[in-house]
């Protein structure tokens, strides 16, 4: 199994975990109870990148396997790195003063899953997805 992918696959977990105890984090300091998910700006900020990254990581991490398994272990690696670092920048860009300083992380996010997708689906082409 190529180490690239699994590490990825790790720290994205423990990126997920870290993003879930934001929220919590952020649930007591501006008061918002569960079940809410509307209340002061600066926690919908928060709550809303845990569930963007997550809906980004239900697409991401499939790809990521595909193209492993698939004898493109480099281009996997380079995507998946690629991928959880623009999304570490898509949160502190979400949560910041600035939120427009999300938007080039974002679109590296979505590059990355795109193009994930297109190797995927040339190899499935090429006859070489099992």
């Amino acid at each position: 199994m190529p180490f690239h992918p699994t590490l990825i696959t790790l720290l994205t977990c423990a990126f997920l975990w870290a993003l879930a105890f934001s929220v919590g984090r952020a649930r007591h300091k501006f008061g918002v109870k569960p079940p809410e998910t509307r209340g002061d700006p600066r926690f919908e900020a928060v709550f809303r990148t845990q569930q963007n990254t997550i809906e980004s990581t239900v697409m991401f991490l499939p790809l990521l396997w595909i193209l492993s398994g698939q004898g493109q272990g480099t281009a996997a690696a380079v995507l998946g790195w690629s991928w959880l670092l623009a999304r570490v920048f898509y949160a502190l860009g979400y949560t910041s003063s600035q939120p427009s300083r999300r938007l080039i992380p974002f679109v590296v996010s979505v590059l990355c899953i795109m193009i994930s997708f297109l190797l995927g689906l040339w190899s499935l082409w090429q006859g070489n997805a099992a």
